[in-house]
């Protein structure tokens, strides 16, 4: 190696770390200034918690980057999509269980360990490699969005500014219990992810009404977040990526959608991790390697946080996992698969053990209730009129047994539905609906798509109807206004 490339890694390697630690000591601090902005536009309080959020993602999807490393978790994937997934999640739960644990000590203790860790993890992933500065791109990892054509980015830019916008104006509470209730009515959420909130959030400063806007702010971006993103996976199993993306459009722009979020948004929080259950399954299935128990094992603790409920569904799914993988695959790999599962399963029995105040109960859904909700969720969208063909599509596709992918989603659907009808009426009665028909309205537009000329003029021509389609019934105009305070 000459002096000039010696010389031009070194440069390289003190630009890295310099940055990298600018960085995290700018984005740390961020929180510090949530109780300031009480007397500006509350637009300034909502951008500086979408910026801490996008640094915490970040961080998240680092720390699983690293984590697949040290396990040396090598999966198949649908998309580049199904990587930073299956990254953000396995971070943001070892993030969780670890502040968790430090939020148990005391006040001096607790902010001495937090900075001490977060102190430690800027130098660990600040500290220049030739692994890391190669590496350091996400566009690299991103090559969904580095392969979309000009038409894909403008639907996938339309879907980002949607979802940004889509934020409702969340009530003011001037107490801890107050936002937990309004949040969690069942009271079903763990102590840990309250924990967690408390000190990622503030510190482990007191929350008051000037700051607690980010409490909703944040578990906004981080639940719908994973709802849409996690639903837009599923569809990649099935589809192709124009039909995928009209398909997590047509949710975001679903006009009963801004209802939802404000008078059920504690339903959005388990149905999020219900379809991130369902993600998980599938990309379990696809991986072909039993480190995927590792992700399996770790959704289980996940669940625990938000609904201990979700245990039995997640059981169900993993007995579903090893029967279709005992009929392809040796004992040995089975065995392998569930030895990986037992660092999640080690977590949450540890948390049942130390955690006595959840109160399991079954309440069984009307019937009746459902349909209604499932007619007024139908109606509020013209696009969803293509989920009345779907249904004969998927009818058909499912009598045929040719389409496998098909076959192991509806497993899943068929699972949720009577898991939530019996146990959790929330997972099911309303966000789990939007995707439920936006899903079978998917299966009627790939069928046209697949049935028109290969001409990529007339396919684009057909999804700018559709996406007009979606928009025109959005009411996005009220969401833009409602974010600005014009209403």
């Amino acid at each position: 190696m000459s002096m000039f490339e010696i010389n031009n890694w070194a440069l390289k390697k003190v630009i890295f770390f310099i940055s990298r630690v600018i960085f995290f000591g700018c984005a740390l601090v961020l929180p510090l200034y949530f109780e300031k902005l009480h007397s500006l536009h509350k637009i300034y309080g909502y951008l500086l918690v979408v910026s801490y959020f996008i640094f915490i993602t970040m961080n998240w999807y680092v720390w699983g980057k690293e984590i697949n490393y040290r396990f040396k978790v090598y999966a198949r994937a649908n998309s580049s999509v199904d990587r930073i997934l299956e990254r953000i999640l396995l971070g943001s739960v070892v993030s969780i269980f670890i502040l968790s644990c430090i939020s148990m000590f005391s006040r001096f203790d607790e902010s001495v360990l937090y900075w001490g860790f977060w102190s430690l993890a800027a130098l660990f992933f600040s500290y220049p490699t030739k692994r890391r500065i190669i590496d350091r791109k996400i566009s690299f990892e991103f090559s969904e969005l580095k392969f979309m054509d000009g038409f894909e980015k403008v639907i996938f830019g339309i879907i980002i500014i949607v979802f940004l916008v889509s934020v409702p104006n969340f009530p003011i509470f001037h107490g801890t219990d107050a936002i937990k209730v309004y949040l969690d009515p069942g009271e079903l959420i763990h102590d840990q992810l309250w924990a967690f909130y408390d000190l990622i959030l503030f510190h482990g400063k007191e929350i008051t009404g000037s700051n607690n806007f980010s409490y909703f702010y944040f578990t906004y971006l981080l639940f719908f977040g994973f709802f849409v993103l996690s639903f837009y996976c599923i569809l990649r199993f099935k589809f192709t990526r124009k039909v995928a993306l009209i398909g997590t459009l047509s949710i975001v722009c679903t006009r009963y959608l801004y209802y939802l979020l404000f008078n059920h948004v504690s339903d959005l929080l388990t149905t999020a991790i219900m379809m991130i259950l369902c993600w998980v399954f599938l990309w379990s299935l696809k991986s072909s390697t039993y480190r995927s128990g590792l992700l399996m094992g770790l959704i289980g603790y996940f669940c625990l946080l938000v609904n201990i409920k979700m245990l039995l569904l997640h059981a169900a799914l993993t007995i579903v996992f090893l029967i279709y993988k005992f009929k392809e695959s040796s004992l040995w790999f089975l065995k392998q698969f569930i030895r990986y599962t037992l660092v999640g399963a080690t977590l949450t029995i540890l948390t049942l053990l130390l955690h006595h105040g959840f109160q399991v109960s079954i309440n069984i859904l009307n019937f009746y209730e459902f349909i209604d909700q499932f007619k007024i969720i139908f109606t509020s969208k013209s696009f969803f009129i293509l989920a009345i063909p779907g249904i004969l599509i998927l009818f058909f596709d499912l009598i045929s047994k040719k389409d496998f992918e098909l076959f192991k989603i509806f497993i899943f659907l068929v699972l949720a539905i009577i898991w939530g009808l019996i146990f959790e009426i929330g997972a099911v009665r309303s966000f789990f609906i939007v995707a439920l028909i936006s899903f079978v309205c998917m299966l009627t537009l790939d069928k046209i798509l697949s049935k028109v000329s290969i001409n990529k003029s007339h396919q684009n021509l057909i999804i700018l109807f559709y996406v007009v389609m979606c928009m025109m019934d959005s009411s996005i105009e009220y969401r833009v206004k409602s974010l600005l305070g014009l209403l």
